[in-house]
């Protein structure tokens, strides 16, 4: 195996027909993934023409840690290698652990750009369908089986639009900019969206959708079938903040974890749905307030939009990943200063801030979903392994040739998926499809 259209759309092209309403698809069957709790030693390290066990960069005597996972395996190799179309942006799988969505700087051979996400075959690396079109770059993604809608894909772009789509439809043949069709797999558009989305979560409970922005609110979406479906339902933003760059929610559902980029900021706020969403009335009123109305719309609701987190850790240069860990007892973020920090989930109290012994950014940041081993992509282009709840280094893996923008674990936690297309916002990357990475990779436990 070897190792390694128009953008910023007038509110007015996409405004009309912003749900599709259809049938409930039928879903495909899918294997039961194990959860029994088995003893597994990871090594990580670098990348050969057949698959390795990746342990060849190991950590201090002194910092160096075991490791457990649940999982049925020996080690993490290289399994496939998947070549994209142009720049990988973000990864997310599907809740079976079958598939890998892939999100970036496309192009095909008729369009030149492709603003769409792309979904392969997380063994082989096949691609099995595409959903299109957005009217620029995709740049978050996550798939989620959603007890409202079942299993759902949601896209968000440079467009001012986040696309929600049945994963299990056929997708997209064609790439016409702006498209979405119901016969594609088409659910609903969330619109009026002042600039690019930048991430993305469903809740735990599947009632919402939490979605970081470059204008730097958080926006709270309602899934959940009712009067305000498909709209904001909560918003909290502060001019102070500048481009927010990740967002992401506790096990629990009760708390949010943010990242921005200004502040340099990690931030933890409650969430409460009898308390925190807005009244039918301020729904509606939000819901008629464009995109370009927004950027003055918001600071003269500025005091109605204030928040004030329940802690926060500032001056951490950009942050570009932030989670709870997978029991919820701490937060972990991946920074541009080079430091993965660990803060304790309920006090915001500092329990640790480590480098990898190369230094580098850290930009993509995947925790363990049942363990305290967490994924740290770095513009060294490697991946980073770390103690999420020590903050103790482990190992790292070579094998990409960029800077590691995404990763993202199977749910099962024997797989872990990898993208390298270089910072996710960056003015020297924007219009640039081509680049020395054009991969994404599977790690697999074997």
């Amino acid at each position: 195996m070897n190792c390694f259209g128009n953008r910023n759309t007038p509110e007015e092209r996409h405004a009309a027909n912003s749900r599709i309403d259809l049938p409930t698809a039928g879903r495909r069957n899918r294997h039961k993934l194990s959860t029994a709790l088995v003893a597994l030693t990871l090594s990580i390290a670098g990348c050969t023409e057949e698959p390795t066990e990746l342990g060849d960069e190991t950590a201090p005597a002194a910092h160096s840690e075991p490791l457990t996972a649940t999982c049925n395996g020996n080690n993490l190799s290289l399994a496939t290698t998947i070549a994209l179309p142009g720049r990988g942006s973000s990864v997310a799988f599907a809740p079976s652990g079958e598939q890998v969505l892939v999100s970036g700087h496309f192009k095909d051979s008729t369009t030149t750009m492709r603003y769409d996400a792309k979904v392969y075959d997380a063994i082989t690396g096949a691609l099995d369908k595409s959903f299109d079109c957005h009217y620029y770059w995709v740049l978050s993604t996550a798939w989620s089986e959603n007890p409202y809608i079942g299993n759902v894909i949601a896209t968000g772009a440079f467009d001012h639009a986040i696309k929600l789509w049945d994963a299990d439809a056929s997708g997209s043949t064609k790439c016409q900019a702006g498209q979405f069709k119901a016969s594609e797999g088409g659910i609903a558009k969330l619109l009026n969206i002042d600039g690019a989305t930048t991430a993305m979560e469903f809740s735990p409970n599947g009632k919402y959708l939490a979605t970081a922005n470059k204008d730097g609110a958080i926006r709270i979406w309602q899934i959940e079938p009712g009067q305000n479906q498909f709209r904001v339902v909560s918003l909290f933003w502060s001019k102070a903040t500048g481009n927010t760059l990740s967002v992401s929610w506790s096990p629990d559902g009760t708390k949010l974890v943010t990242g921005d980029r200004k502040l340099g900021r990690v931030a933890v706020w409650s969430f409460d749905a009898a308390t925190d969403l807005w009244s039918d009335a301020e729904v509606e009123t939000f819901a008629g307030v464009s995109f370009t109305a927004q950027r003055t719309w918001f600071p003269n609701h500025a005091a109605e939009l204030a928040r004030t987190p329940l802690f926060e850790s500032t001056g951490n240069g950009w942050v570009w990943n932030a989670r709870f860990s997978s029991d919820g007892n701490t937060v972990i973020a991946a920074t541009k200063s080079g430091a993965l920090i660990g803060l304790d989930a309920t006090t915001g109290e500092l329990r640790y801030s480590v480098e990898a012994p190369t230094g580098p950014e850290l930009h993509g940041l995947a925790v363990h979903p049942s363990s305290s081993l967490v994924a740290v992509g770095g513009n060294d282009h490697k991946i980073h392994f770390f103690n999420g709840e020590s903050g103790g280094f482990i190992k790292s893996t070579s094998g990409h040739a960029d800077t590691v923008t995404a990763l993202a674990w199977s749910p099962d936690g024997c797989t872990l998926a990898s993208t390298a297309g270089g910072p996710r916002i960056s003015q020297k990357y924007h219009t640039l499809v081509s680049g020395p990475d054009t991969t994404a990779k599977i790690w697999r436990a074997q």
